[in-house]
């Protein structure tokens, strides 16, 4: 497992959270997914791969950044609850922090998707051989599950911060 931290980012705006009316999307994390894909070693070929993204908007975006790779499976996690994949590649998609949303009076149902630790459970054990998970780990520190999961993989030394 290895997290991707985006968090020095975020000044490039394509690395920014959006929102619009399929939901919330990240096109700076699809691009990045895309990326690693594209530089899989080419005896990984007959290897499967999965995209799993919290939400339908960042799945919608992936879909069409990726048409082109053979044996993908892009979902959110709820629809991925029972299968695996050689290779998973997690999106998370949100780059501001928890409290920040709740003091702005957003809309508070999606962060029941990232503070619900069985749906992070999915997420992280539908890899059989390779985990890679795209994320601002300031802002998803703030989220219990992922603060955890953050600070297990901080002591480990698996988390790089991307510049």
């Amino acid at each position: 497992m290895l997290f991707l931290d985006t968090s020095d980012m975020t000044s490039m705006s394509s690395m920014l959270e959006a929102r619009d009316e399929l939901g919330i999307s990240n096109q700076g994390e699809a691009d990045l997914v895309r990326k690693i894909l594209d530089e899989l070693p080419a005896n990984n070929d007959k290897a499967s791969v999965g995209i799993i993204a919290p939400f339908r908007a960042q799945v919608s975006l992936l879909r069409k950044k990726i048409s082109h790779f053979p044996l993908t499976d892009i979902s959110t996690v709820d629809q991925f609850q029972g299968r695996d994949k050689d290779v998973i590649v997690i999106s998370c998609t949100r780059t501001k922090p928890k409290k920040q949303r709740m003091s702005a009076g957003q809309d508070h149902h999606d962060d029941d998707i990232l503070s619900d630790w069985r749906r992070l459970n999915v997420a992280v054990t539908r890899a059989k051989a390779k985990l890679w998970v795209i994320g601002n780990a300031k802002a998803l520190k703030t989220y219990a599950p992922f603060g955890k999961m953050l600070d297990y993989l901080s002591h480990r030394d698996l988390i790089v911060k991307l510049l």
